[in-house]
């Protein structure tokens, strides 16, 4: 009985986390980084990837499950705003790299991953608001954590920065490189837009920093919206 009350009063969602300085600020100075998204362009692009993540020596961040897409062997980040996808792929990802886990998931949750490789990754859970970073905290939820990830590479120092398996929605529709039930079917087209402003946000601050990107190395519906 205690037990189930106690599960019960358990917060699913921390509705306003406190925010601070990430720990990763400038961690890989001058690096090229790679983010990988989870798109169906990902199943016919390993090849190039490995091959790119070889050649560049990149700094490779995953978002969700995208850590499919990156040859075992090679050390990555694994980013999670979801909690339910943290669940069901954390686990796994933890084997593969270090986490970046979103400030509105709560500590009871990560904590059954059983991993202690783990960090926050702070922003504004508002994909409305218009794409700014303050003191490493970005200001927007940049419609998704593949946007968010490509911020976060250029906040962790990375002078490069790459994109592959970020396709966006050309079918109208929500698609993976792997099986997966996709909640929000109907926002998918609304996550897109919201992704579409952050990047053009992203680019003129990147212009500021003087870093170069971010560019696609697989196919994607963004690729008009960055140089």
């Amino acid at each position: 009985m205690r037990e189930w009350i106690s599960r019960l009063l358990r917060r699913k969602k921390i509705r306003f986390p406190r925010l601070t300085r990430p720990t990763y600020t400038d961690r890989h100075p001058g690096r090229t980084a790679l983010i990988v998204g989870t798109g169906p362009s990902l199943t016919g692009s390993c090849q190039a990837i490995h091959a790119f993540i070889g050649e560049r020596d990149a700094l490779v961040l995953a978002a969700n499950r995208a850590f499919v897409g990156v040859p075992k062997g090679v050390p990555c980040y694994g980013g999670f705003t979801n909690r339910r996808r943290l669940c069901q792929y954390g686990p796994e990802a933890a084997e593969r790299g270090r986490l970046l886990i979103g400030t509105s998931i709560p500590r009871w949750i990560i904590r059954r991953l059983g991993t202690d490789e783990w960090e926050r990754l702070p922003y504004v859970a508002d994909d409305e608001a218009p794409f700014s970073v303050q003191d490493g905290i970005i200001r927007s939820g940049c419609g998704g954590v593949g946007p968010l990830l490509i911020a976060t590479a250029a906040i962790m120092g990375c002078k490069e920065i790459w994109v592959a398996g970020m396709d966006g929605y050309p079918k109208g529709v929500s698609e993976h490189a792997y099986a997966e039930s996709d909640r929000n079917e109907a926002g998918v087209l609304r996550h897109q837009e919201q992704t579409r402003q952050s990047l053009m946000g992203m680019r003129a601050w990147f212009k500021e920093l003087g870093v170069s990107g971010p560019h696609f190395l697989t196919p994607s519906v963004y690729q008009g919206e960055t140089p």
